[in-house]
């Protein structure tokens, strides 16, 4: 057996954990936490600042001045956990892993947090 082979068989060993992280509710808690990061990041090279909200199942990304003034957010990201179009997580058989999709393309986390904030923070360039 190669090293790559028993690499594998270990990463397999823990199939019923990854299984049951790949969960709706866990990956969007995941994916909400990648997101987080990425804005504190933001807010910390541009010296603008966007907050983050978790309300029922829905997080919200949007500029400070949206919460002080108590009118709706505006200009706005929203990601709801059910029934979400944004990023779905599917449980891959063959290869025993837990996939994000975003529509039919399969992405990482940080390409997921990209995607879903990158123009509301960067324009649509």
């Amino acid at each position: 057996m190669t090293n790559s082979e028993s690499r594998k068989a270990v990463d397999h060993r823990d199939w019923v954990e990854k299984r049951f992280n790949c969960s709706p509710e866990k990956v969007f808690g995941v994916l909400q936490d990648v997101i987080k990061a990425d804005v504190a990041k933001y807010n910390q090279l541009s010296g603008k600042k966007y907050h983050c909200n978790m309300e029922w199942n829905v997080f919200q990304v949007f500029p400070e001045r949206l919460q002080s003034s108590g009118a709706s957010y505006g200009r706005s990201v929203t990601a709801k956990l059910e029934g979400s179009s944004v990023a779905v997580s599917k449980w891959n058989q063959d290869t025993l892993e837990c996939e994000l999709f975003i529509g039919e393309q399969k992405v990482t986390m940080h390409q997921a947090s990209q995607k879903i904030i990158g123009p509301l923070l960067f324009g649509n360039g």
